[in-house]
């Protein structure tokens, strides 16, 4: 597998983060079919999911992401959206919490290091 696809969910995130989320799903599409064993493919599709309100498929992709690797970030986020529509905010932000010292990237820097470079 190349490392643009194993390590380039940093660039994808970043495309969230600035608000361009048809681009940035374009790109985990792109990679889930070179390599459908990633799981930030699946769970970042999810995230795309749930914020467009396909329950559902939000919650198959993440729990797909899941099966792949226990602390995918972006299957955790999925499932904090999950629960914070269906009404469960404390849940969702217990998950949140635990979610931020997830590591991301070859770097292994957290979601939290990565806004704070990015913002700067």
């Amino acid at each position: 597998m190349s490392s643009e696809v194993r390590y380039g969910s940093r660039g994808h995130i970043g495309s969230w983060i600035a608000g361009d989320l048809a681009r940035s799903r374009s790109r985990f599409e792109r990679a889930y079919n070179i390599d459908n064993a990633f799981a930030e493919s699946p769970g970042s599709l999810a995230v795309f999911d749930a914020i467009e309100g396909n329950t559902r498929d939000a919650e198959r992709k993440s729990l797909t992401a899941l099966k792949l690797d226990r602390e995918c970030f972006s299957a955790t986020l999925a499932q904090t959206l999950l629960l914070a529509a269906a009404g469960q905010e404390q849940n969702a932000r217990h998950l949140f919490e635990k979610a931020l010292p997830m590591p991301i990237g070859k770097d292994r820097k957290t979601i939290a290091e990565f806004i704070a470079h990015s913002s700067v």
